[in-house]
């Protein structure tokens, strides 16, 4: 896209290229568990009522949003120390971003499918979301699909599989981590500090804030200093 180096894959290119033999393994109770409920109050993802938005960290952690509100309110009330702050990373709603999860019910239990190669977890299936979109897909399609490019260290642009909107591989994929596995932490901890670092946003790719200069400080609406004398009260 542009004239960057990027290529939008077409979603029957990526599915020729993902058709494997995928091997059925029984997931582990505890991993499944914690995919499907909130990392914040262990309450379920899905509902079969009102479904409750879902929210991601850079950490591959998701979240009820309502939960995470209450959390932020909180915290800025005073009302969690820091000795039982477990989420202390999540400071504002710039901290999370949106994520859209396809659920299929199997014997009325909730799981998460890939929306592109309907994977679901029962296949021991890795997943990543994408902070551009929020669009939760299949991790391994999505490397496959940067094998297919060739990614380098220079970032590379291309298009969500499933929603097509644009994406950077080398620091838009945020792989789900219920489990805090360590390599998929150093890769989300890895592309949190270059969005950082090196762009100056935030895990939801908004500006972050500018810290002021040692030394300065905001004027005051009415400044000392102001040339104009200050006329007496009569």
């Amino acid at each position: 896209m542009g004239n960057d180096g990027g290529t939008i894959a077409k979603r029957q290119d990526l599915l020729s290229m993902h058709a494997q033999k995928v091997v059925n393994h029984k997931a582990d109770d505890n991993e499944a568990s914690l995919l499907v409920s909130c990392s914040m109050s262990s309450q379920p993802l899905y509902s079969s009522k009102a479904q409750s938005p879902v929210v991601g960290d850079f950490k591959g952690r998701l979240y009820l949003k309502e939960k995470t509100l209450e959390y932020i309110l909180n915290k800025k009330l005073g009302k969690i120390s820091d000795d039982e702050d477990n989420f202390s990373h999540i400071k504002s709603m710039k901290d999370l971003v949106d994520v859209k999860i396809s659920w299929i019910i199997n014997d009325g239990v909730p799981s998460i499918e890939c929306p592109v190669t309907k994977e679901q977890k029962s296949e021991k299936t890795t997943y990543a979301y994408l902070r551009t979109c929020g669009c939760v897909l299949s991790y391994k399609l999505l490397e496959d699909l940067a094998k297919h490019f060739k990614v380098v260290e220079e970032p590379i642009e291309s298009a969500c599989p499933n929603c097509s909107t644009p994406f950077h591989f080398n620091y838009d994929i945020v792989i789900i981590n219920p489990l805090k596995i360590e390599k998929y932490s150093a890769w989300n901890d890895k592309n949190y500090k270059y969005l950082q670092e090196s762009l100056k946003l935030s895990h939801s790719k908004a500006p972050l804030k500018k810290k002021p200069k040692a030394g300065t400080s905001k004027k005051r609406k009415n400044d000392s200093t102001t040339d104009e004398p200050k006329r007496k009260k009569i």
